[in-house]
């Protein structure tokens, strides 16, 4: 059975994906931490942690959304695959169970002009799919799960858009280039 949270989810402000992240996900773990219990405290960490299997965890949303995500990166498997002439099953983990999203913004990615684009159309259709996952949570732990990925999704645009990151982001960029 899933708690309740209702005064930590009402003192949340609102995320929009086209907008910075009103709090950092430092404080909201912080916050999570002092408020959730230890089993619902976890699966808040495993949320944000990519590297968490979906074995491994109680949240039936949070399990679906490992699942979803594995999608995705077998689905990034196939198209990087087909751009470089390999097999993709040699790298695949698990099935491709990929749903018509998955693989429509992976091929409109595949086309962007550049990798920052691309990044934007993947995250944009992984806000959307996670926002879907959470419909009907209000004041429970699968709306923190929400909002614990949403807030990371934010973090790392921050990070992006910051003086180091731009930098890192040219480099790759100019690297990328001279690859092709």
């Amino acid at each position: 059975m899933s708690h309740s949270y209702y005064y930590f989810i009402s003192t949340l402000p609102v995320l929009d994906f086209k907008a910075q992240a009103p709090i950092s996900l430092e404080q909201f773990l912080e916050d999570a931490k002092r408020l959730l219990n230890e089993v619902d405290y976890a699966d808040i960490l495993a949320a944000v942690d990519e590297r968490t299997e979906a074995d491994s965890v109680s949240s039936s949303l949070l399990k679906e959304w490992k699942q979803f995500m594995q999608s995705c990166c077998n689905e990034g498997v196939f198209v990087r695959c087909a751009a470089e002439n390999k097999n993709p099953m040699d790298y695949l983990r698990g099935e491709r169970r990929a749903e018509g999203c998955i693989i429509e913004a992976y091929a409109q990615a595949a086309q962007s002009p550049d990798p920052l684009s691309a990044e934007k159309i993947l995250d944009q259709m992984k806000w959307q799919c996670v926002h879907e996952m959470g419909k009907g949570h209000f004041f429970d732990m699968e709306f923190l799960i929400v909002y614990a990925i949403k807030l990371k999704m934010l973090e790392r645009y921050k990070e992006i858009s910051s003086p180091k990151g731009g930098e890192l982001f040219s480099q790759l960029k100019e690297e990328a280039l001279q690859i092709k």
